[in-house]
């Protein structure tokens, strides 16, 4: 019976481990988008394996699964998220090639769900808003590259609802773009 169940420990160990050396590992630009399907170039079976280069990521059957990663020319990483099921999962992080951030977004099934932040190059916050699967709810505020309020209002279901201010660089308030806003349009100042 020991040896039995030693035997096939062992026969399964070999067995995952020939299976990961004979993953093929291909670079990104050697492979193709049909019918959104990514094909190593000149097959017609949807690839299974590693891709290196300026994108690293594992496909199963033509689609990523697990943690992609892709890298500027230079080396430095570029941006980083998970595919579960097919879809965008978690924090995607975006990077400037200068290392700082550039974006963060949260997926829930491949739509956009929770904080989004963009960011400018110094670092400063561009643009914070909120997503509700895949539709933009909530404050969002925009700013100067100097930091400034730039904007600051509502959505609901995609579209301005409730006060929203605009702010001249010089701090004050853009009346002609501020005031009251339903379903998208503005009603009063």
């Amino acid at each position: 019976m020991r040896l039995r169940l030693s035997l096939a420990v062992v026969m399964l160990t070999f067995g995952i481990t020939l299976g990961a050396l004979s993953a093929e590992t291909i670079r990104a630009d050697n492979l193709v988008i049909r019918d959104g399907l990514l094909f190593k170039k000149f097959t017609d079976t949807p690839f299974t394996g590693k891709v290196v280069g300026e994108t690293i990521a594992t496909l199963q059957h033509g689609k990523p699964i697990g943690t992609i990663l892709e890298f500027y020319k230079s080396g430095v990483l570029k941006g980083k998220f998970s595919v579960i099921d097919g879809f965008r999962e978690g924090t995607t992080s975006y990077f400037w090639e200068n290392g700082k951030i550039m974006s963060l977004r949260n997926f829930k099934k491949g739509k956009l769900d929770g904080l989004y932040v963009d960011y400018f190059q110094d670092g400063n916050i561009q643009t914070q808003s909120n997503w509700k699967e895949g539709t933009l709810e909530g404050l969002v505020l925009q700013y100067y590259l100097n930091g400034q309020l730039l904007r600051k209002g509502n959505f609901k279901e995609d579209v301005r609802d409730g006060r929203w201010s605009k702010y001249n660089p010089d701090g004050t308030i853009d009346k002609k773009h501020t005031g009251i806003y339903e379903k998208g349009e503005k009603i009063s100042d």
